[in-house]
């Protein structure tokens, strides 16, 4: 059998790269509301919201219309799901986002709407939890928390005001430590398993052979970090200052978004522990998407 080689994982990532065609346009959509920011330099601000709209447009159209399905459920040797439940989310995502900037475009007249860099932070935020709800490995799932928690923190402080500034901190303070609480996690459990996939089929045996305070103990400190994106108890004491503070359309987009791809990617790591439940479950998603997948789309 042939070794894998560095030129053949590049060239299986390029592959697979169309795959993610949707996350990319946000990004050169990201990009563009940059670049737009440094030219024009705040002297009209709308022009960021209708860049930021036609980027989410095309997006939401594509991943509707368009979108391909892969020849493996798995892409980026593991790291990204494709299957309807990752689909389905980056729909109610985007749809989300196009809400909160059609919110924010009609009520402009508010100083931290003039910036670029609002619509900036929004598009970290639908990069996050696009991947968040996508991810298959725990690599990806970090990766994808602390994408949408950067975006968090500076987008708490917007309004540049002594409120927006102390929730900011609290909100920065209690991500500090359930990302510290999930990297300390990580390395335990890869340090047990070797991986850090939990389709491997190593995975999970190895950590059956653990004993079940430790098995316990490493759940809890994972769960606890996803728990935190979606303000569950204990990890929610930092909800009610930054929904206080934060822009209200950034708020409607934390309450919702967010919570979408966290309690999804819960699911699918439940998932993972019962395959029965995962075969009914994929059997409803298959059914209900393409009946359901144009309605954002009118």
């Amino acid at each position: 059998m042939r070794e894998v080689t560095i030129t053949d994982r590049l060239s299986s990532i390029s592959e697979q790269l169309p795959y993610l065609l949707p996350e990319g346009l946000v990004a050169i959509t990201l990009l563009a509301v940059v670049l737009a920011n440094v030219i024009l330099k705040g002297k009209d601000h709308r022009v960021y919201g209708w860049i930021t709209l036609v980027g989410l447009l095309i997006a939401i159209g594509y991943l509707c219309f368009f979108s391909l399905t892969p020849p493996s459920s798995t892409l980026f040797f593991g790291l990204i799901q494709w299957d309807q439940h990752s689909q389905y989310v980056k729909v109610i995502a985007l749809l989300g986002t196009i809400l909160t900037t059609l919110w924010s475009l009609s009520a402009s007249n508010e100083k931290f709407r003039s910036k670029g860099e609002y619509y900036v932070l929004v598009l970290g935020l639908l990069l996050g939890a696009m991947f968040l709800g996508a991810s298959s490995h725990l690599l990806m799932v970090y990766l994808a928390l602390e994408t949408l928690s950067l975006s968090g923190y500076l987008a708490t402080h917007l309004k540049e005001d002594k409120r927006s500034a102390e929730s900011s901190m609290k909100y920065l303070l209690f991500g500090a430590v359930s990302s510290g609480v999930l990297l300390y996690s990580l390395s335990w459990v890869y340090g047990v398993t070797g991986t850090l996939n939990p389709l491997s089929p190593t995975f999970w045996s190895q950590l059956n052979g653990l004993p079940l305070l430790a098995q316990i103990v490493l759940g809890l400190g994972v769960t606890f970090a996803i728990a935190f994106k979606i303000s569950a108890a204990p990890a929610h004491l930092w909800a009610p200052d930054v929904y206080e503070t934060a822009p209200l359309p950034l708020v409607a987009f934390f309450s919702v978004v967010p919570k979408i791809a966290a309690a999804t990617l819960l699911l699918r790591l439940g998932l993972v522990v019962s395959p029965e439940t995962a075969a009914g479950l994929n059997s409803y998603w298959g059914t209900l998407w393409p009946q359901s997948s144009w309605l954002p789309c009118w």
